[in-house]
């Protein structure tokens, strides 16, 4: 009897316990430096903006050329992310420009891209970083992959700065992809940070 109390006395005590951190942790409150805003999307090839991208992309130097594209939202499942709707709604656009300069690796080129986000009062964010073609004929013929990693260069003031990743399956010959049946071209995250208000304090998950 005496041995059963105790074991009962250490599960109560240690229940107690777990309850008082759980409760710590879930009221435990933390001031971050900077917000952040993130974006997921894919885009589409727009020729009618090429004109526009030719003239952005010019300013660049000799070598520079680009094209431009449509952005849209995504929609993915709660219970594991998964993509099942591939273009809710356009958001915005963007001006792709890419040139390739002697000192880089094979399959490297440098890219800048001008994005312009499509809400009650739009923003406009430069990136500008480093590309690299990562295999050939895959998945299948006619397409290689290729990735970007991107350094948020110019935006509204109240941004401190971000970053921009996208993959990409680029094609041999125009509208491949497509008429291959995937889904899309491109999809890019980008996540940028501005500075938080001194009194906006946000739970710790």
């Amino acid at each position: 009897m005496k041995k059963y109390f105790l074991i009962m006395l250490v599960v109560i005590v240690g229940f107690l316990l777990t309850g008082v951190v759980s409760a710590a942790g879930k009221g435990k409150k933390v001031l971050s430096t900077y917000e952040e805003v993130a974006y997921v999307f894919r885009s589409i090839p727009n020729a009618a903006l090429a004109p526009e991208a030719e003239t952005f992309c010019g300013l660049l130097g000799d070598g520079w050329g680009g094209g431009g594209v449509d952005l849209y939202s995504i929609n993915t499942k709660g219970k594991d992310g998964t993509v099942v709707n591939w273009k809710v709604k356009k958001i915005g656009e963007a001006l792709a420009c890419t040139s390739s300069i002697p000192g880089l690796r094979e399959g490297e080129f440098l890219a800048y891209f001008q994005l312009t986000f499509d809400r009650k009062n739009p923003i406009t964010i430069q990136v500008s970083g480093l590309c690299q073609i990562t295999g050939s004929d895959m998945p299948e013929g006619g397409i290689f992959p290729t990735n970007c990693w991107l350094n948020v260069v110019s935006a509204p003031p109240e941004y401190v700065g971000g970053l921009l990743t996208s993959n990409t399956l680029q094609e041999f010959l125009p509208g491949t992809v497509t008429e291959l049946g995937y889904k899309a071209r491109s999809i890019g995250t980008l996540r940028i940070f501005k500075e938080r208000d001194a009194n906006d304090l946000i739970e710790d998950d």
